[in-house]
């Protein structure tokens, strides 16, 4: 980033920047939790 120009940096504001990183990190998260969850019932199931 401090090797961009002004004209190369984004428009929008660091706010909606960290917004989008938000909704990212919860959607990993969800993710995680599915994961764990499927190989849990999984592992119940098959007996491993």
């Amino acid at each position: 980033m401090k090797e961009q120009n002004f004209a190369e940096m984004p428009d929008e504001t660091a706010s909606d920047r960290a917004a989008g990183m938000d909704y990212l990190a919860f959607e990993t998260a969800e993710r995680t939790r599915y994961l764990i969850e499927n190989y849990m019932n999984y592992t119940r199931i098959c007996g491993q």
